[in-house]
């Protein structure tokens, strides 16, 4: 089971409040030592590290942030984990009303099969595995079968490399295909967007189908 970071929704001013603390008081409420450096601290575990109210700078490798990144990256933390140690007391999920249930209806037709898709697994909750066997059964009737597979999945959180064998062999036997003709990549966006923010994961995948 890949453990998934909690969806939190914070408000963006949360979110500036967060990468604004003062890094040098939070990091001394923890128990971490610092040394000072003209104007700045330096960490005493790293003395490549400084810190500068709510900024630090790495000048062995030359990059830098503010006060969420800095918990990203030393402390291993996903973005809503770090921002809600930041906040720590000042925290308090926004309020949200609970939807009233809505009568069953079928979504609009639309050439784009990915929004039928998000509301049959999402809204319905019916497993995507279950789509998928349908799709490949579906296909087939038309006399196709899938050929290979090649997907790519952008995350900086979870790592996912581990993971692909094991997503790799629940493929196959989903699909009723051979695992060497299933490709999955790992990659990142390089801390960019919404997933270099860890905001969410994003997902390619090729498809390649075969007359049978």
């Amino acid at each position: 089971m890949i453990p998934i970071p909690q969806y939190i929704p914070f408000t963006q001013a949360q979110k500036e409040q967060a990468a604004a603390t003062d890094l040098e008081a939070f990091l001394q409420s923890r128990g971490e030592k610092l040394i000072r450096s003209g104007r700045e601290k330096r960490l005493v575990s790293d003395h490549s590290v400084t810190i500068r109210g709510g900024e630090w700078y790495d000048h062995a490798e030359q990059r830098g942030g503010n006060a969420i990144s800095f918990l990203q990256r030393y402390y291993n933390m996903s973005f809503p984990d770090a921002v809600q140690a930041l906040l720590g007391g000042d925290f308090k999920p926004p309020e949200r009303e609970q939807p009233k249930p809505k009568p069953f209806a079928l979504p609009e037709a639309n050439t784009d099969m990915r929004r039928v898709f998000a509301y049959l697994t999402q809204t319905r909750g019916i497993d995507s595995k279950i789509l998928l066997r349908h799709t490949i059964d579906l296909i087939a009737t038309k006399g196709y079968r899938v050929g290979n597979i090649d997907a790519t999945v952008c995350a900086e959180h979870p790592k996912l490399n581990p993971h692909i064998p094991q997503m790799q062999t629940c493929l196959a036997r989903v699909m009723g295909i051979d695992e060497d003709c299933i490709s999955i990549k790992a990659t990142t966006t390089e801390r960019l967007g919404f997933t270099g923010r860890e905001e969410g994961i994003s997902a390619y995948a090729t498809a390649l189908i075969e007359k049978d």
